[in-house]
C-alpha cells in the first residue's frame, strides 16, 4: 500500500487511486470496426464559478495535521480517534465536515472495507460547496469501489453522472466504463429474462471501449493496451458477433503474437465454418 502525506496543498488528491477492478477474460481480443455503427454523442454540461476553496480554522487544522500523520503511520485506531473528537466540534464548516469524511474513507480504504469507503465518501457528495476538483474526484472513485463491490449499476449512475461534467475524458476513463457495462451485462445474463437487457450492456460497453482505443491509437502519448482488446472482445463474443472477433485476430496477432491468440483464432473459423482456415491456424499454433 502506498502513503499519502495529509498537507493541505494535497487535501482533495487522496482519493486519485487511479485503480481499476481488473476483468481476466478468456476469449479473444479486438480492435475497433465499424466506428459509424457505434457513434454517440455525449452530453457535457458546465457549472456555475465556485467560490475559492474554503480555510479551514486553525484549531481543526491541527487536529488535521495530528490525525494525517497518525493514518500516514498506519495508526489508524489512533486517527479515528482524532476524527471523532474533530466530528464532536460544534460549527463545522462543510468544508471541514467533508475533510472528515474523506479522511474516514481513505481509512477504510487502507483496511479494505470498501462497503465503509463508499458510505463515508458518499457523504462528501452532500455538501455543495465542496470544489469540483474534489466531487469529481470522489465520484469517479466511488464508482470503482462499486464496481469492486460488484454493484455494477450503482457504479455505473455514478459515472453517468460523473462524465456529465468531463470535456475531455481520458482513454482510461472509457475503458473503465465500458468495463463496467460487460461485468453488469454478465451479471444481467446469468439472471433470468435478462438477456435482453445484457446485450444492451454489452453494447454500450463496445462504444466505450472502441472509442477507448481509438483515442489511444491517435495519441502517440498513450500505450494500447492489450486487456483493452481482451474486453472489446469479450464484449463482442458476448454479442455472437464471431466475425467481428474473426477480423480482429487476425490484426492482434500481428500485435501479440501468442498462442492462445492463434488458438482462438481457429475457434472463431470454426464457428464460421471456415475449416481449412481453422486446420492451418491450428498447425501454426
Amino acid at each position: 500500500m502506498f502513503k499519502i502525506m495529509f498537507r493541505i496543498k494535497a487535501l482533495f488528491s487522496l482519493l486519485a487511486f487511479g485503480f481499476v477492478s481488473v476483468v481476466t477474460v478468456n476469449t479473444v481480443s479486438i480492435l475497433a470496426f465499424d466506428q459509424s455503427a457505434f457513434a454517440q454523442d455525449r452530453e457535457v454540461r458546465t457549472r456555475p464559478k465556485q467560490k475559492a476553496t474554503p480555510q479551514m480554522s486553525p484549531d481543526v487544522f491541527a487536529l488535521y495535521d495530528k490525525a494525517g500523520i497518525e493514518i500516514e503511520d498506519g495508526n489508524y485506531q489512533v486517527a479515528s480517534e482524532i476524527l471523532d473528537k474533530w466530528q464532536s466540534r460544534k460549527g463545522l464548516s462543510s468544508y471541514e465536515m467533508a475533510i472528515s469524511y474523506q479522511m474516514r474513507g481513505f481509512i477504510a480504504y487502507q483496511q479494505e472495507d470498501l462497503s465503509k469507503a463508499i458510505v463515508e465518501y458518499s457523504k462528501i457528495l452532500q455538501f455543495p460547496d465542496i470544489p469540483y476538483a474534489t466531487t469529481d474526484s470522489i465520484r469517479y472513485n466511488l464508482a470503482q469501489f462499486l464496481s469492486i463491490e460488484d454493484r455494477f449499476k450503482e457504479s455505473l449512475e455514478v459515472l453517468a453522472e460523473w462524465f456529465l461534467y468531463q470535456p475531455s475524458p481520458t482513454a482510461q476513463a472509457f475503458f473503465f466504463k465500458g468495463q463496467v457495462h460487460y461485468q453488469y451485462g454478465i451479471e444481467l445474463d446469468k439472471a433470468a429474462n435478462t438477456k435482453r437487457q445484457a446485450d444492451q450492456q454489452f453494447r454500450l460497453g463496445v462504444v466505450d471501449v472502441e472509442r477507448t482505443i481509438n483515442m489511444a491509437i491517435a495519441d502517440p502519448l498513450v500505450t494500447v493496451r492489450e486487456n483493452w482488446y481482451q474486453i472489446q472482445s469479450a464484449l463482442y463474443y458476448q454479442l455472437e458477433n464471431y466475425s467481428k472477433v474473426r477480423d480482429v485476430l487476425e490484426i492482434v496477432i500481428v500485435k501479440w503474437p501468442r498462442p492462445k491468440y492463434w488458438v482462438q483464432l481457429s475457434a472463431m473459423y470454426s464457428e464460421l465454418k471456415q475449416l481449412e482456415k481453422q486446420l492451418a491456424v491450428l498447425d501454426v499454433a
